[in-house]
């Protein structure tokens, strides 16, 4: 669901997000020092400059080493060095260069770097160090897709395409630090094989704006309200599919005896194109129906009276759930709607949203955001 992969160089991070303003009119250029040297050899001060792409790359006829001052200097040029011309100092290496592409490839890979812990294959998996831990998530990941029903196995048909599937494998932190490092293993359809108007038709899906989180935390903050948080298991494997589409058997788990079966896909599942909409449609229906209110400006924003004449709020982040009221009994009401419906973690208390941490004062009515993050 994320986007864009961000080098920021003055925080020496990557930043993940899916919402980026590209300013086509700006460039970072990193600053270097320059050492000026006089003709007698001596330092005399050193000069700050941004390099640009011009100083970078030499111009027709220019060499791109600096010359280097290795015979006596005329009176002519001391005459000009006191004008304030004076020459660089070649320490025996080539001038830097910064650019675009420079950037863009120090950003992969320290992207790569820090993904290279986690399994790319099955194969990998299976193999590796941490293949207890890998072989359990994936085993939690098919109990998950038997228990919602998400296909049954049928012969191949011969008139139609089987997309594939592969093991997505990604380590999380937990939501607080004594819960430690969680292996996630995840199915996905491989998708891109889907065609239009056989495999899928409508694929938009809205997704709460960063606004309104952030709108719901100083609500909750200056009316001292309870912030619970949930998360959905496997959200997208809720929605009903429309179309028929049949995918290949998983690596590791095919059916004994069935091995040329394939699954003919009754529940969405992720990497397919229109999962995002049919997790959408089954629970904005589902919230409806328990009488909550869609924000008219952000379509994953729900609203209600509770008993009590106060209002009961929830944002939806995909599979990441704020639910805000001014009492516990209510919160607690509707997570156990929710916890009926869908399959569900209960959280607890709000600590940590879009990889932000969050601290509150409920004494002065005051709530904190870590720097870390994407919104």
């Amino acid at each position: 669901m994320k986007g864009f992969k961000i080098w920021s160089p003055s925080e020496h991070r990557v930043i993940i997000s899916r919402n980026v303003v590209f300013d086509e009119n700006s460039m970072f250029h990193p600053t270097v020092t320059s050492v000026i040297v006089s003709e007698t050899g001596s330092v005399e001060k050193q000069v700050e400059h941004q390099v640009t792409h011009d100083e970078s790359e030499p111009q027709q006829g220019e060499s791109q080493h600096p010359c280097t001052e290795t015979e006596a200097t005329p009176l002519a040029n001391q005459h000009s060095l006191a004008l304030g011309r004076s020459r660089r100092a070649n320490f025996g290496k080539p001038p830097m260069k910064y650019g675009f592409e420079n950037m863009v490839a120090y950003a992969l890979q320290v992207a790569e770097e820090v993904d290279s812990h986690e399994p790319s294959t099955y194969k990998e998996a299976v193999t590796c160090s941490e293949c207890t831990q890998w072989i359990a998530a994936m085993g939690d990941e098919m109990e998950s897709l038997q228990k919602n029903k998400t296909w049954e196995l049928v012969k191949q048909p011969l008139d139609r395409k089987i997309i594939t599937c592969k093991w997505v494998f990604k380590k999380k932190e937990g939501v607080s630090p004594t819960e430690g490092v969680k292996y996630k293993a995840r199915l996905v359809a491989r998708g891109f094989s889907q065609e239009k108007g056989v495999d899928y038709t409508e694929i938009f899906s809205p997704v709460v704006r960063h606004t309104s989180i952030r709108v719901l935390l100083a609500m909750v903050a200056y009316q001292d309200l309870e912030l619970e948080q949930l998360d959905v298991k496997t959200a997208f494997l809720h929605g009903e599919l429309e179309e028929d589409i049949y995918m290949a058997q998983p690596d590791g788990f095919q059916v004994s005896g069935k091995e040329e079966y394939v699954c003919h896909l009754k529940k969405s599942l992720y990497g397919l194109k229109q999962s995002p909409r049919q997790w959408y449609k089954r629970f904005d229906t589902y919230m409806i129906q328990l009488g909550y209110n869609r924000s008219p400006y952000d379509w994953y924003v729900y609203n209600s009276k509770a008993t009590n004449s106060s209002s009961i709020y929830l944002v939806l982040y995909v599979d990441d759930m704020l639910i805000a009221a001014k009492h516990q009994s209510d919160v607690q009401k509707l997570k156990d709607l929710l916890s009926a419906e869908f399959e569900m973690k209960d959280l607890g208390p709000a600590k940590k949203i879009l990889g932000m941490e969050i601290y509150r004062d409920r004494t002065q009515k005051k709530l904190f955001l870590s720097q870390k993050g994407y919104i």
